[in-house]
């Protein structure tokens, strides 16, 4: 009688996921260092992309600190994505988390129940403006 169940092939993983779990592995100081490192390969190219536009040639100095500033923040979200549960293993990068979202908490808060203040010289400018449009 056949088998009603066959074995399941394993694949392997690809590149990238091997590279997220070799990190993920990492300790929470190495996780921190991980990190860090792009920073330190971004900010040289940000800072040839100015001397590019210094020397005249604006459009490829702006490319390099677009493409910086992309490569950079795209490279270092995935990164912490990775790393967030380890960083916050350390008490002081949990306390600096905490009070950055309780100060954006704040911040949210204040925008949806405060009304925007209303500058009192552009008030009388819109009545005014207003009589004059209206019959």
């Amino acid at each position: 009688m056949p088998a009603l169940i066959r074995p399941r092939l394993r694949r392997t993983m690809t590149f990238s996921a091997a590279i997220r779990r070799k990190i993920q592995q990492f300790g929470p100081y190495k996780s921190l260092a991980v990190l860090l490192v792009p920073l330190l390969v971004v900010e040289p190219v940000k800072m040839a992309g100015l001397a590019f536009v210094g020397l005249g040639h604006w459009v490829g100095g702006v490319c390099m600190i677009v493409g910086a500033y992309a490569a950079g923040l795209l490279v270092v979200d995935r990164l912490f994505r990775v790393v967030k549960s380890k960083l916050y293993t350390m008490p002081w990068c949990a306390a600096v988390a905490q009070l950055i979202q309780m100060k954006l908490a704040q911040w949210r808060w204040k925008r949806l129940v405060q009304p925007s203040p209303v500058d009192p010289v552009v008030v009388p400018q819109i009545e005014v403006l207003e009589a004059k449009l209206s019959p």
